[in-house]
This record gives structure tokens, sequence and C-alpha cells, in this order.
């Protein structure tokens, strides 16, 4: 059996006192926020299809070079993601670890 421990109101006080530390600075950064982990990234990038806002891409090539695109989200799909570059104005397909940086543009 598991057994779990219930947090003290010290331990309770500390974490709720963290999360709002990070609350405010994501609010202090506004939307120029730039998500860098797998999880916020692709949660950003389903806001901004759902929305049809326009994003600034860091991607890291086979090679290791990093190109950075302005793109629109079309999907979001296990694995990868589809993207319409709105400066070249071609579709691509990027591989959802092949995503450095997602950031409002």
């Amino acid at each position: 059996s598991v057994r779990r421990r219930r947090p003290g109101r010290r331990e309770l006080a500390a974490l709720v006192g963290r999360l709002r530390v990070g609350q405010e600075a994501l609010q202090a950064a506004g939307e120029s926020a730039m998500a860098t982990d797998p999880v916020h990234a692709l949660a950003v990038l389903r806001q901004a299809q759902s929305s049809r806002s326009r994003l600034r891409l860091t991607l890291a090539g086979p090679d290791g070079a990093v190109q950075e695109r302005q793109v629109r989200v079309m999907a979001v799909e296990p694995g990868r993601v589809r993207l319409r570059d709105v400066v070249h104005e071609t579709e691509l397909t990027v591989a959802v670890h092949r995503i450095v940086s997602v950031e409002a543009g």
C-alpha cells in the first residue's frame, strides 16, 4: 500500500509562495515569454493554433544549425507540428524534438 504524507502549513505556504512568484514573473514577461521546455512549447503552439496568432520559432536542423522562423501553426499532431512560414510563404512539418524555443511574435 502507498502511504501518503500530507504537507504541513509551512510547506503549503512555501509552495503557494513559489507558485505566486512564478505567476507574477510570467505576467511581468507578458506576451514575450519564451517557451523552451517541450510541454510549455506545445501548449503555446496549441494556443497559437486556436487563436491564429503568429509565433517566432527557433528550430534545430539535422546538422545542429539553429534557424529562426516567423510562423503560424496549422496543426499540432503527435510528434510533429505543421507550420506556415509567413516570411518565406511556405508550409513545413517539424518534428517536435527539433523545436528549441517558441515565442509570441
